[in-house]
């Protein structure tokens, strides 16, 4: 009886080995369909929440998104709203432009940064508030993930122009 034990026991773990390799694989599909049915969704304040409207200029496109109030629960006291320049090498070597935030036909601010080709320094973001809850920013290089003001990737520039909640100082 303990070697037919012995047995059914060092089977089973000869089995758990070609099952444990197998069902990650034959098991992803499942898990990511489930997982997608949830209806979670990336926190606002890493992706820069949903495209608002987007601006043609011609060659180039730029995306502004609603603004953002980053805080532990609710919304803060400051926040940003994320630009994104399409395809970035459309752009000028310095980008120039006013922007509309909010929708309401007037500019809010005025936005210039360099585009630097890849192997040159980072670019600098320098923001003209033309609104009361447009934070200004004066030739900034700022790219920690955090506190992202201006980031180059392969064909697009990200740019998140800080804000404060109006009524707050």
């Amino acid at each position: 009886m303990k070697r037919l034990l012995l047995f059914l026991g060092y089977g089973a773990a000869a089995l758990t080995i070609p099952l444990a390799l197998a069902l990650p694989i034959k098991g992803f599909p499942v898990f990511l369909s489930a997982l997608g049915n949830l209806g979670l969704k990336i926190a606002p304040w890493y992706s820069g929440g949903e495209v608002a409207s987007t601006l043609d200029r011609g060659s180039y496109q730029i995306k502004v998104y609603h603004p953002v109030y980053p805080a532990l629960v609710g919304e803060g006291e400051k926040g940003f709203v994320q630009l994104v320049w399409q395809p970035r090498s459309a752009l000028p070597p310095r980008v120039q432009e006013e922007i509309d935030l909010n929708g309401d036909g007037k500019p809010d601010c005025e936005v210039s940064f360099s585009n630097p080709p890849e192997e040159a320094g980072a670019p600098l973001l320098t923001v003209n508030p033309k609104s009361p809850w447009v934070s200004p920013v004066h030739n900034s290089p700022t790219t920690s993930f955090e506190g992202i003001l201006v980031e180059r990737v392969k064909d697009a520039m990200y740019v998140r122009i800080p804000l404060k909640k109006m009524g707050s100082s």
